[in-house]
């Protein structure tokens, strides 16, 4: 991710904070992208055929519709950005997640925001995680309105696996957090977790100390070529221990990171674990 010059923004629902227009908006202020904004309408009262005929069913949709490009306007009024490049299309669809997989597949965007959405019960699997593991373009999921002047990136790295694709990987979140960190004019940071559970930790014969001390010598090499690379501080590169999603949080928290930039998989991974109890943006970026 060299240059962001469109976005795929998905709106809120209508009463609630706009978090994700207004960070798009944010960043359109910055970089002159393009702002596709997409407002989801669908009522599945206006489906009921046995309650309201043809007619009184295009009514309710139009309106709910018309409604829902208005409340968008108003924002956009409210945030001072009718001179930013963007356009609102309402969506009458139900599957949020599949209408913008589907949309990110045929159209080209740079990225795609959506705030975050937390609730989910044991039988559906929030929108979020499907577009972590199916949305073909980077996925930014907005936590805050606004951040600082001057806010923190913390970019995550796998070095426990030396080959192409994790590699490849890595290269694709440290671009893409440099990037932000250009953008924004933000401090980055950069995370690798020395995996390690905790029933080996309360092994008396077990050294958690020298264990971690070792797995970051092993890595030191590509340490330092990304420190490098990205004009990365010793005291900005953290090597933290235990399990992934808890310790990247922990770092997060530690600094006052504003984004976390990480990869993610078709599988449930690193990427759920962080977003589940995240305080800070996430930005999720496919192999």
């Amino acid at each position: 991710m060299k240059k962001i010059e469109r976005i795929l923004v998905v709106a809120d629902k209508a009463k609630h904070r706009q978090t994700a227009v207004k960070r798009a908006i944010e960043l359109g202020n910055r970089t002159g992208a393009h702002l596709h904004i997409v407002g989801f309408a669908y009522s599945a009262i206006c489906e009921k055929r046995d309650v309201f005929d043809t007619h009184q069913r295009r009514a309710m949709k139009k309106e709910l519709l018309r409604q829902r490009v208005e409340d968008l306007r108003a924002v956009i009024r409210d945030e001072g950005a009718g001179a930013l490049d963007l356009d609102i299309e309402p969506i009458w669809e139900k599957n949020i997640h599949d209408w913008v997989v589907d949309r990110a597949h045929h159209q080209h965007y740079d990225l795609v925001i959506k705030s975050v959405h937390r609730t989910h019960t044991l039988v559906h699997t929030p929108s979020d995680w499907h577009l972590l593991r199916e949305c073909p373009v980077p996925v930014l999921l907005a936590v805050r309105v606004r951040w600082p002047k001057r806010p923190r990136i913390l970019a995550t790295v796998d070095l426990a696996h030396g080959d192409r694709p994790h590699t490849r990987l890595n290269d694709k979140v440290l671009d893409a957090a440099a990037t932000f960190a250009n953008i924004m004019d933000a401090q980055l940071h950069c995370c690798f977790v020395v995996e390690l559970s905790e029933v080996l930790t309360d092994l008396d014969i077990f050294d958690a100390a020298k264990y971690r001390a070792r797995i970051v010598e092993l890595a030191r090499p590509r340490i330092d070529a990304i420190r490098e690379r990205y004009d990365i501080p010793k005291s900005r590169f953290h090597t933290p221990t235990g399990k992934s999603g808890k310790a990247v949080n922990a770092v997060a928290d530690r600094i006052k990171a504003e984004l976390v930039v990480l990869g993610t998989t078709a599988r449930k991974g690193v990427a759920e674990q962080v977003l589940a109890k995240a305080h800070t943006d996430i930005l999720a970026i496919k192999p």
